[in-house]
């Protein structure tokens, strides 16, 4: 960027940020985004997944639940395309 660019967005910089200590998610955003960290995050949807499968298995050749997943049910962000719902 020029200098003029620079000195204007300066502006917009944050001297002395500190974050929540106790927001873990935040800070795991903070280093996926800003330190070009490969991060995980929590995935209750896939925990769910995973909880009916096992439960299904304890049931045998009758699972209790005939179906659990949902093209609808997924994370509301992804960073690539194939997070991109497809039209029903």
């Amino acid at each position: 960027m020029s200098s003029g660019e620079q000195r204007y967005w300066s502006s917009y910089e944050i001297k002395e940020f500190q974050a929540d200590p106790d927001d873990e998610n935040f800070r795991r955003f903070l280093l996926r985004t800003y330190g070009g960290e490969f991060v995980n995050f929590p995935n209750p949807i896939a925990d769910l997944s995973n909880a009916l499968d096992s439960m299904n298995k304890l049931f045998g050749k009758e699972p209790l639940f005939q179906k659990n997943e949902n093209i609808h049910l997924h994370q509301p962000v992804g960073n690539t395309k194939k997070m991109i719902v497809p039209s029903c």
